[in-house]
C-alpha cells in the first residue's frame, strides 16, 4: 500500500508545480503513456498491429491475429462464434489478453472470448510471446496480447462504416473523437449480426462412414453484438487523468454437433467495464514517472439449454463476475538504466445461479495480489541490453460450490497459494542489421474457477487441481536490411526458438459419455521455431511470410496419452501475405495454412490440415473508402472443434467515411 499512498499524495504535489519539466516516456505510437510498454527495453519477441491491417473489410480479432507469428486460432464457428488464441503452444487459458493493461482473463475460465472484442475500438494490438513486459501485471507460460484502445487525436475526426457480407451479415459503426482546451474525448459504436446459416457437409456424426453424408445448412448459430466506448480526457502540464467506460451486448444462439434443427440452446452475455487513470510526469521535479489506475468490470452470461439438447441434461443458469482491480506503476528514467515497478491488487467474485431452482448458488472469491520489479540495465553505447526482473504473486481463493458434477450438497473449500518468479533477459545489437536476444523465465498458472468446478455443458468441475508451473526459454535472431538489391527495397527476417517445460500441467480428460474433466498431468514439454520473413520491392509489392513449427508433447502419467501431441495444437502453421499499392488504394492476397492437429488427448481423431485463401481490394474516394474481401476462396469447411464447422467460400464489403483529420483510422 505505500505505493499507492505515495502515488495519492504525489497526484495534489504535482498539480501545482507547474514548472516542473516533463519527463517523457518513448513508444510506439505519437501519444505514448506512461505505462505503454517501451519496445526498446523489452528483450522478448515482440509485434505490434496497427494502421491499415485493423481496417480490411470485415476486420476481427480472431482473423487478424491467426496471420501472426506464434498464434493459432481456435474458432466454432462463423461471426461471434467462441473464438480462443493459443501462443507457443499454450493453451489459451495460459495465453493473457489485457486490454489497456486490464487482464481480460475472469478467474471464472474458459479463456477468452476474441469474438467478444470489438475491432473498431482496437488501435494497437501488441504481441508479446514468451514474455510479458513488466507494464502488465501478470506473466504466463505462452505469453501476452495487449489491446490499446483508440485514443482521441489532436484534431476531431469522425468517421462511419456501413457493411453487409455472406450469411445475412450486417454491420455498421461510428467513431468520433475530438479535443478542446485540456480536454478530450471520444466515442464508439458498433453494431454487427449475422444469420450464420452457411452451407457445410454434415457426416451425421459418422466420421469414419462417408455413405450417410449430406448437404446441410448451419443451424441455431445466428447472432447480434452491440458495443459502446466512451472516453474522457484531461491533460495539465504534468498530469493526465482518464476515464473510459464499456459496454457490451451479445445474443447469440449455441449450435450443437448433431445440428439439430430442434435446437433452441442460447447465450446472452453482457459485459461492463469502467477504468480510471492518473498518469504524473518527472514527480517532484525528477526522473521518476508513475500511473495509478482504478479497474472495474462486470461480466453476465445467461444460458439457456432448458431443452438439454447440447450438454449434461437441462441446464439454465446464469454466470456473474465483478472485478474490482487496483494498481501502480512507478518508473525511474536514467541515462543507462531504467527502473520499473508495479503493484496490483484485485478481487473477483464470481457467482453462478441456477435459474431452475434445482441446485443452490454457487459463490467463489479470489483476492490476488502481484508484484514486480525490472530493472532495464544499458551497456557498450546502448548495444547490450539486460533485463532482470523477479515478479511475486499471492492469491486467496474461497468458494461453497454445487452442481452435477459434485452433490446435491455445497462444497466449501479454501485455497491459498504464493510463488517468486524469476526472469532474466538480454539483447546485443551486433551492428545496425543484426541483433540477438535470449530469456529465461519461470512462470504459473493458476487453475481457474471453471476448471476447478465448472458445470457447463459437456464439463464439470476438478476442486483439488494445483497451479501448473513451468520454465520458458527462447533465443532470437533479427536482421534487417535497406537498398538490397535495385529490386528489393528493404528485407527482414526474424527467428525464435522456444523452450517450454510445464510441470502439473492442466489437461482435460472424457470419459465414456464425453464428459470432459481437468486434471493435473505430468507435464508438457514445447520446442520449436518461428520466423518472419517481410520484404519490400522496388514495385511497391510487399511481402509478409510468417510461421511456426512446434512439438508439443503431452508428458501425461497415462500410457495412452504420454508422448501424444497436445489436441489443438497445429505442428505447423504458415501465413503469406502479398499486398501492392494502387493509385486510389490497394489490393491483396492472403494464404494461411494450419497442419498436423488432432481433436483429442489419445491422438485418434486427426483433424483435417487448413489451407485457405483470401483476397482483397480498398478503393478510396476522397473522403470515402469502399472495401471488399472475398474469403476462403477454395470453399472448404473446417473445424477447428469436433463437430463445428467453420464457413465455407463468403464475402465482405463496406464502405467507411472518414471525417476531420484521418489517422489512419
Amino acid at each position: 500500500m505505500v505505493p499507492f499512498a505515495v502515488s495519492v499524495a504525489a497526484s495534489l504535489a504535482a498539480a501545482d508545480s507547474s514548472e516542473l519539466d516533463a519527463v517523457l516516456v518513448e513508444g510506439d505510437g505519437s501519444d505514448a503513456q506512461i505505462g505503454d510498454v517501451v519496445l526498446s527495453e523489452t528483450t522478448g519477441a515482440a509485434s505490434v498491429v496497427q494502421g491499415e491491417a485493423l481496417q480490411r473489410a470485415g476486420a476481427s480479432l480472431p482473423k487478424l491475429l491467426a496471420h501472426e507469428t506464434g498464434l493459432q486460432i481456435r474458432e466454432s464457428g462463423g461471426l461471434g462464434g467462441f473464438s480462443s488464441a493459443t501462443l507457443r503452444g499454450a493453451s489459451s487459458e495460459q495465453v493473457l489478453i489485457y486490454l489497456d493493461g486490464l487482464l481480460l482473463n475472469a478467474s471464472a475460465g474458459g479463456g477468452v472470448n476474441l469474438s467478444n472484442i470489438d475491432l473498431l475500438q482496437v488501435e494497437a494490438v501488441e504481441i508479446y510471446r514468451g514474455v510479458t513486459p513488466v507494464q502488465l501485471h501478470q506473466a504466463s507460460l505462452g505469453g501476452a496480447i495487449n489491446l490499446r484502445t483508440r485514443r482521441p487525436g489532436r484534431d476531431p475526426s469522425m468517421r462511419w462504416l456501413i457493411g453487409a457480407g455472406s450469411f445475412g451479415t450486417r454491420q455498421a459503426e461510428l467513431l468520433a473523437d475530438g479535443r478542446r482546451g485540456q480536454w478530450d474525448g471520444l466515442v464508439s459504436l458498433s453494431w454487427q449480426q449475422s444469420d450464420n446459416d452457411f452451407p457445410f457437409r454434415n457426416d451425421n456424426g459418422t466420421r469414419l462412414n462417408a455413405a450417410d453424408d449430406f448437404d446441410n445448412h448451419r443451424n441455431n448459430s445466428a447472432v447480434e453484438q452491440s458495443s459502446l466506448l466512451l472516453k474522457l480526457g484531461h491533460r495539465s502540464e504534468l498530469i493526465r487523468d482518464d476515464a473510459s467506460l464499456q459496454w457490451f451486448d451479445k445474443q447469440q444462439q449455441i449450435p450443437d454437433w448433431k445440428n439439430a434443427p430442434h435446437n433452441r440452446a442460447s447465450l446472452a452475455t453482457q459485459i461492463g467495464r469502467m477504468q480510471l487513470n492518473r498518469r504524473i510526469e518527472a514527480l517532484f521535479d525528477s526522473a521518476w514517472n508513475t500511473r495509478l489506475n482504478l479497474d472495474l468490470s462486470r461480466n453476465r452470461e445467461t444460458y439457456d439449454d432448458r431443452a438439454g439438447t447440447i450438454g449434461l441434461g437441462k441446464q439454465y443458469s446464469r454466470w456473474r463476475t465483478d472485478l474490482t482491480a487496483v494498481g501502480n506503476y512507478w518508473e525511474h528514467v536514467g541515462e543507462s538504466r531504467t527502473f520499473a515497478a508495479t503493484i496490483n491488487f484485485s478481487d473477483e467474485r464470481y457467482d453462478a445461479i441456477d435459474l431452475r431452482g434445482t441446485d443452490p448458488a454457487s459463490r467463489a472469491k479470489r483476492r490476488l495480489v502481484t508484484a514486480t520489479v525490472q530493472e532495464s540495465l544499458f551497456f557498450h553505447d546502448d548495444r547490450l541490453l539486460l533485463t532482470p526482473e523477479l515478479r511475486y504473486q499471492r492469491l486467496q481463493d474461497d468458494f461453497s460450490v454445487s452442481g452435477s458434477g459434485f452433490s446435491s450438497e455445497l462444497l466449501e473449500q479454501h485455497n491459498s497459494d504464493h510463488q517468486i518468479s524469476p526472469r532474466l533477459g538480454a539483447k546485443w545489437h551486433v551492428n545496425e542489421k543484426i541483433s540477438i536476444a535470449a530469456n529465461i523465465g519461470k512462470y504459473q498458472r493458476i487453475p481457474s474457477f471453471f476448471e476447478l468446478f465448472g458445470d457447463r455443458g459437456l464439463f464439470v468441475g476438478n476442486p483439488s487441481l494445483k497451479p501448473e508451473r513451468g520454465i520458458n526459454t527462447d533465443l532470437l535472431f533479427e536482421w534487417r536490411a535497406t537498398n538490397i538489391t535495385e529490386r528489393v527495397e528493404a528485407l527482414s527476417l526474424n527467428l525464435g526458438f522456444f523452450y517450454s517445460d510445464v510441470s502439473d500441467a492442466i489437461g482435460r480428460v472424457y470419459d465414456a459419455r464425453g464428459i470432459g474433466k481437468s486434471i493435473n498431468i505430468q507435464g508438457a514439454l514445447i520446442r520449436g521455431v518461428e520466423w518472419a520473413l517481410v520484404a519490400k520491392f522496388a514495385n511497391k509489392l510487399a511481402l509478409h511470410f510468417r510461421g511456426t513449427a512446434q512439438d508439443a508433447e503431452n508428458r501425461n502419467v497415462f500410457p495412452a496419452f504420454r508422448g501424444k501431441k497436445l489436441p489443438g495444437q497445429a505442428a505447423l502453421t504458415t501465413s503469406l501475405l502479398l499486398e501492392y499499392p494502387l493509385s486510389r488504394g490497394r489490393i491483396y492476397y492472403q494464404y494461411l495454412g494450419k497442419f498436423d492437429r488432432w481433436y483429442d488427448t489419445a491422438n485418434l481423431l486427426p483433424a483435417e490440415d487448413q489451407t485457405t485463401h483470401d483476397i482483397g481490394l480498398d478503393w478510396n474516394f476522397k473522403q470515402v473508402k469502399v472495401a471488399a474481401e472475398l474469403r476462403n476462396l477454395n470453399d472448404d469447411s473446417y473445424e477447428d472443434f469436433n463437430g463445428f464447422p467453420k464457413p465455407g467460400r463468403s464475402f465482405f464489403i463496406s464502405i467507411t467515411y472518414t471525417g476531420g483529420t484521418n489517422r489512419g483510422t
